[in-house]
């Protein structure tokens, strides 16, 4: 049996689609809301506003994980 080559373009199509749609797409946005927390993190707690190393720490990862979860959320992605 020979399938017409329409019938065989669209399945490509498609199949590039549901690769592009549940593998590169969620892992750019990842990177990019990866990024947006790192900045959040920096600028919400300065290393000049809390000197203490391990509070500012524990401050900016919280912030981080905030803004993180808050990017995927906006973009579709929940974890």
């Amino acid at each position: 049996m020979k399938l017409p080559k329409w019938i065989i373009f669209l399945l490509i199509i498609g199949i590039g689609f549901a690769f592009y749609w549940y593998s590169i797409r969620p892992s750019s946005i990842r990177k990019e809301c990866h990024q947006k927390g790192l900045e959040w993190a920096v600028q919400f707690v300065p290393f000049e506003k809390e000197p203490d190393i391990d509070k500012r720490d524990m401050l900016q990862d919280r912030e981080y994980e905030a803004e993180y979860e808050r990017c995927l959320r906006k973009n579709g992605i929940s974890q």
